[in-house]
């Protein structure tokens, strides 16, 4: 139930005690469809998540933007489906790679922003998550985060892109 236990950022791994969030924009095209979502998430944090899915790829580019005067640290969280997952740093990004064999991988990267300059100082953590579909079991899942210390009030931004392994591989 904890917030960095969902796909989102969390301020100094607290846990948000009220969603305010609302659909900012949404559109759709020939080429590409977009929605903009924002949350006052915490009483001097702001989170506003914009993804965009490249329909002729089937890319998916998601920005992530954390604004305000509050400081401290500022994590985004990803959770995979259960399965197979292998992470790396490579290039000044965080990265992933699924592994369920099954023809449904994609490639996973974020890269973290100060300002409006890119961090390759940012900080990055794997492990174990949960997810449920049938109440009183759980399954076990990998996840990660990656974070940068947020300080006066630049906003931070995070630009993750997910790509099916089988548009790379044509």
């Amino acid at each position: 139930r904890s917030t960095a236990m969902h796909n989102t950022i969390t301020l100094d791994g607290k846990t948000l005690t009220t969603m305010l969030g609302k659909c900012v924009r949404e559109s759709r095209g020939e080429y590409v469809d977009m929605v903009k979502v924002s949350n006052a998430s915490y009483a001097t944090l702001s989170h506003e998540r914009s993804v965009f899915h490249l329909k002729s790829q089937g890319v998916f580019v998601i920005l992530d933007k954390a604004e305000g005067t509050a400081t401290g640290s500022v994590d985004l969280h990803w959770h995979f489906c259960p399965g197979t997952v292998n992470f790396e740093s490579i290039d000044g990004a965080f990265g992933a790679t699924t592994a369920f064999g099954d023809g449904n991988d994609m490639h996973f990267r974020t890269f973290c922003f100060d300002g409006t300059s890119v961090v390759s100082s940012f900080r990055s953590s794997t492990g174990t998550s949960w997810t449920s579909d049938v109440i009183g079991s759980k399954t076990e899942r990998p996840c990660c985060s990656v974070g940068i210390t947020k300080s006066g009030s630049n906003a931070v931004h995070f630009v993750s892109v997910i790509v099916p392994v089988s548009t790379l591989s044509t």
